[in-house]
């Protein structure tokens, strides 16, 4: 209620201002009652002409703009549907928080799976990566791109006071694990710290750094940018638990994508509870003898209702599903069309518009970097299957001050095609690469063995006689 229209009722209109029903036949009076007149809206309210200002405010077929206007959303709609909006508003995002831990790899744990990891990076370059060993390289990008050299080698920063704070001495504590295992596993072992009453971490001390002194922001990444590709961290993730404190490890990884709401829980179900946390041993499957370096692997399970496996994209760091064609559409022959160009971008604009609904999140956002015409098309869906979120970007002005401003940002999520059910993969058992495998060694043993509860008699009469005989002899 406005500040003008109150003070004009009580002024003015002392009948209205206290009226309230929609038969009131008061007669028209100057500074005591005014009209009873119907909302121009059509909502099927009547109230006295007076009160029509107020009435606007509470008027559900008012057009206002969403809830999430703040956000991004341009959408302008009756006060009445706002709530229903919601459901498909493109600025109701969820940031997904699921997040799993991968511990470092031990070298000197005979146990440690150190041999297969080795033999998987090597056999990866040209070739399409296993599930879970693309998962890790990615987890040890983002733990490199995390950890600064300052907090963790101060003796060797442009410019370090030779004190440090408490802050960076127990980021530097934190960080000792991983200098032990990522920097060529070291000299003589310094100092170890209890860090809390579940861990304790070993610090080592390091030399031959090419790249020292170090700048002051300068990250593991950036140090081992000119190192060969090497593993240090596990093929299998952990979820977190209460055992973990959360504050104090750097090794939990943070799945950090943004969905609209209606697609998260799909995308909870499909790629962490049915294909992340199943990944080792179950989603995919390796040798029995991997612990000794054999690479080979097998996926086990296939969407029941699409004709596509399971990949990892790297660039997007999210699973995705690759459908799996025997030839081109539309042809047999795989090659007969080759090097005749674009096909699809000669069809009609309709055409490609109509196509392209029938895609997923992941499908049109990747489509949409194909050219300017596929951006184009993708464009017209944004506003029913896209989402919008703010961006803030530090604009500098002519006079040398700065603000940061939001930039809404519209863009397709990284959810792919919902699967529904699961089925198993029409491959051999695993047993039948046992058959073929390069580390599975048989051991013939050609003389008699001595059972642990012999005596030296029983041993002595063994060697001229058999087993089964023994035996039968004692009966």
């Amino acid at each position: 209620m406005s500040r003008r229209s109150r003070a004009s009722r009580m002024q003015q209109h002392i009948h209205c201002d206290s009226c309230y029903s929609r038969r009131c036949r008061a007669r028209v009076e100057a500074s005591v009652c005014c009209a009873v007149t119907p909302c121009r809206l059509h909502c099927g309210a009547l109230f006295h002409l007076c009160k029509e200002e107020d009435h606007l405010l509470l008027c559900p077929n008012v057009r206002v703009p969403c809830i999430n206007a703040a956000y991004g959303c341009p959408v302008q709609l009756p006060r009445s549907s706002r709530a229903s909006h919601l459901q498909v508003c493109p600025a109701s995002v969820v940031c997904c928080t699921m997040e799993w831990l991968r511990w470092p790899t031990d070298d000197t744990n005979p146990h440690s799976h150190k041999a297969l990891q080795d033999n998987l990076v090597k056999e990866s370059e040209g070739q399409e990566e296993a599930l879970d060993l693309a998962m890790a390289i990615i987890d040890q990008k983002d733990l490199y791109s995390r950890l600064k050299m300052k907090p963790l080698y101060p003796e060797l920063t442009e410019g370090e006071e030779e004190e440090i704070n408490d802050e960076m001495k127990e980021e530097a504590a934190v960080g000792g694990v991983v200098n032990g295992v990522v920097i060529e596993d070291t000299s003589e072992g310094s100092e170890s710290k209890a860090y809390d009453g579940l861990y304790v971490d070993v610090g080592t001390q390091t030399y031959s750094f090419r790249s020292a002194p170090f700048k002051g922001k300068t990250t593991l990444a950036e140090v081992m940018v000119d190192r060969p590709l090497k593993l240090h961290l596990q093929l299998q993730a952990e979820s977190v638990n209460s055992r973990h404190n959360r504050a104090s490890c750097v090794f939990t990884f943070l799945c950090g994508h943004t969905f609209h709401r209606r697609e998260f829980a799909t995308h909870v179900r499909n790629v962490h509870c049915e294909i992340h946390t199943c990944l080792s041993g179950w989603f995919e499957q390796r040798c029995p003898l991997a612990y000794l370096g054999c690479t080979y692997s097998q996926r086990r399970f296939h969407p029941s209702t699409h004709k596509a496996a399971v990949t990892y994209n790297k660039e997007l760091r999210s699973f995705n599903l690759r459908p799996t064609f025997e030839g081109l559409v539309g042809d047999n022959s795989p090659t007969s069309s080759e090097g005749s160009g674009d096909s699809l971008s000669s069809l009609p604009y309709e055409v490609l518009c109509h196509m392209a609904s029938f895609l997923d999140s992941l499908s049109l956002f990747q489509l949409a970097l194909v050219s300017h015409l596929m951006r184009q098309v993708c464009s017209t869906l944004l506003k029913e299957r896209g989402m919008v979120t703010l961006r803030w970007e530090k604009k500098t002005y002519s006079h040398g001050r700065t603000k940061w401003r939001a930039k809404p940002v519209w863009e397709f999520s990284h959810l792919f095609s919902s699967v529904d059910s699961w089925h198993m993969a029409d491959i051999p058992p695993i047993s039948a690469h046992l058959k073929v495998c390069p580390y599975y060694e048989v051991s013939l043993h050609s003389k008699p063995v001595f059972l642990p509860s012999m005596d030296e008699k029983q041993r002595c009469s063994q060697k001229s006689s058999s087993l089964v005989n023994h035996f039968t002899g004692n009966r």
